[in-house]
């Protein structure tokens, strides 16, 4: 299969992952009180705040270590896999109901599921580009919220349920548990059949000029043949993200595709394509062809391994065979130091500490104090934090204002929910096609401002408004409008400019402290709304506040509000050199630039 196909299934699974773990919340939400309520449980009102707050509380926890499981093995398939499993559990839990403390049980099981959330995004951020990271976590995002849309929908579905399902009787309260079973096991099997452990975007773009050298080649043979005659015995070449049969072997092999992502192998001499006990080198035959496809394509020399080390702490790569070429790494604590203009084999060096120990953005060893506690990133944490406290706010208050100020009742709200969820959808149509056009801090901007204009309205109209006031609807609206549109800059673009301003090498652990803010908001924001209902000044005020606070954090760090650039610290002393032989060599595939100004 293709890359760009699996790329493309990849990016539709996501999206059903994303599109389904919403509507859980959407379909259980609104059910979950009159289910714990009502005999036998007869729970007391505190105890829906635990049964919703145990669903993130476990997950925040979870988020890091699936983020480190990600960082140390760079797949995510088998994870989503596992975490669909506590979903599963968790809520056929929910479905049994035996007691009140095993629903709330349930929710602790099946929030542990929503961890893997912090990977996904981690494995989102190594296998996109800068320039188009934004629009890809603004369809997952989307694809959440087109899920919160429809999930009241589906309560008009499930509200009709009353029928025995073996020794368990189905009602329309706790219908939503094994309604959910049902799209978790739809989830695994679309994760098995359409998920793919993308290789990091260096790989792939190595790949995709791979599979055009080939096709190209292969044309141009073919077409040959009919005048030449018979071509060489057919070669297979594999790597872990690679797979070409060539039926008609060109009498030259691009030396690129002799890179492996997982396991490093250097080609000296001969190439060596062992893979374990099952290789080409099984026949003699197959070896010689591949020897004499080596010799034709000049490789004679090691000269540095641009396989990737992630997965192991190498301090030395050895070719095989009798050739033998080795790559050592700064025995300094602080990794190499280099700055400024070097060699090939320095930026080597620099580029392989940091797969291991180092960092790509900046220079020296790996810290925790380096990497969480730079201005920019305490901005981000900080907006992303200041964002999820005011909107699950505003989120806890608008039932209660709208049925206090404009007598609305559940169809109502329904339509209102329904509305901003249309809004939603289309402002994030909007932002995934500015990504492409702005930087992600001027999106970002976008998003404060609109919230703050949000919340200042609300301060100053809402508080001494009063039920049949002319023209209050007008008024909420607004605010509604203007809150909703600055949504989605939020949050896309904190997790995509998050990203990029973190190393690659612990994308999966950061994304899980991001979660961590993420989810302390998500739990305090509603506490603090509810909680201060009756004092509307102090209420608002205080989102106001926070928001204003932001506003002037990113002021005063809008220069560093942006992608550092990969080892911005050193360049490559022969990049001209470089240049000049593929304007004397079109014919040589190009290499990729190994730094980023």
């Amino acid at each position: 299969m293709k890359l760009k196909t699996k790329k493309l299934l990849t990016k539709i699974a996501t999206g059903i992952f994303f599109l389904f773990g919403s509507v859980e919340y959407a379909v259980i939400l609104p059910t979950m009180w009159l289910y714990i309520s009502n005999d036998p449980f007869d729970a007391e009102p505190y105890f829906l705040g635990l049964c919703l707050a145990a669903f993130s509380f476990t997950g925040l926890l979870t988020a890091p270590l699936f983020g480190l499981w990600y960082d140390k093995t760079n797949t995510t398939k088998m994870m989503i896999l596992f975490c669909n499993l506590w979903e599963i559990g968790g809520n056929f839990m929910y479905f049994l109901g035996i007691s009140k403390y095993f629903i709330l049980a349930s929710r602790l099981v099946a929030g542990v599921g929503t961890g893997c959330t912090s990977a996904i995004f981690a494995h989102i951020a190594k296998t996109t580009t800068e320039e188009e990271r934004t629009a890809a976590i603004t369809v997952a995002m989307a694809a959440r919220e087109i899920g919160l849309l429809l999930g009241p929908g589906l309560n008009v579905f499930l509200d009709g349920m009353d029928f025995q399902l073996g020794p368990w009787h189905v009602n329309k309260y706790n219908s939503a548990g094994i309604f959910m079973v049902v799209l978790w096991v739809f989830i695994q099997l679309v994760i098995i059949f359409m998920y793919f452990d993308l290789p990091p975007i260096e790989e792939q773009e190595r790949i995709l000029k791979a599979e055009e050298q080939i096709r190209t080649d292969y044309l141009e043979e073919s077409t040959e043949q009919s005048i030449v005659g018979d071509l060489p015995s057919p070669i297979s070449i594999q790597s872990p993200h690679l797979h070409f049969s060539i039926t008609n072997t060109p009498p030259h092999l691009p030396t690129y595709l002799s890179s492996s992502w997982q396991e490093p192998q250097v080609m000296c001499r001969s190439i060596s394509s062992r893979e374990r006990g099952k290789s080409m080198s099984d026949s003699h035959e197959n070896k010689r062809q591949v020897d004499d496809l080596a010799d034709q394509t000049s490789i004679h020399s090691c000269p540095g391994v641009y396989s990737s080390l992630e997965q192991e702490n190498y301090n030395s790569v050895n070719c095989t065979d009798e050739d033998t070429a080795v790559i050592q790494v700064s025995s300094s604590t602080e990794g190499p130091q280099y700055t400024g203009v070097i060699s090939q084999s320095e930026f080597e060096e620099i580029k392989k500490y940091s797969e291991t120990s180092g960092s790509d953005i900046y220079p020296g060893k790996w810290t925790f104090y380096k990497e969480y506690l730079r201005e920019e990133v305490i901005v981000l944490l900080t907006a992303q934090f200041f964002f999820s406290f005011n909107q699950t706010g505003l989120e806890a208050m608008i039932t209660p204002l709208t049925h206090n100020l404009l007598d609305f009742n559940g169809f109502q709200n329904s339509l209102l929910f329904c509305a901003t969820g249309v809004e939603v959808i289309a402002v994030y149509a909007l932002v995934h096609f500015m990504s492409r056009k702005f930087q992600d801090r001027t999106l970002l901007a976008i998003g404060v401002f609109l919230t703050l204009i949000s919340i200042t309205w609300t301060l100053v109209f809402i508080p001494d408004a009063h039920e049949g006031q002319p023209g209050l609807f007008a008024l909420m609206a607004v605010a509604v409008a203007f809150d909703v549109g600055g949504l989605p800059f939020f949050a896309a673009v904190v997790v995509s400019l998050y990203s990029k301003i973190i190393s690659d090498r612990t994308q999966g652990v950061s994304q899980g402290v991001r979660r961590i803010v993420d989810g302390t908001g998500t739990i305090l924001g509603p506490l603090w709304a509810s909680g201060a209902l009756h004092i509307l000044y102090v209420n608002f005020g205080v989102m106001d506040g926070l928001l204003g606070l932001l506003a002037l954090m990113m002021l005063l760090s809008w220069k560093r509000l942006r992608p550092p650039g990969k080892f911005w610290w050193v360049r490559l002393e022969d990049e001209e050199k470089e240049e000049e032989y593929q304007d004397d060599n079109p014919n040589v595939p190009e290499t990729e630039p190994l730094t980023s100004k």
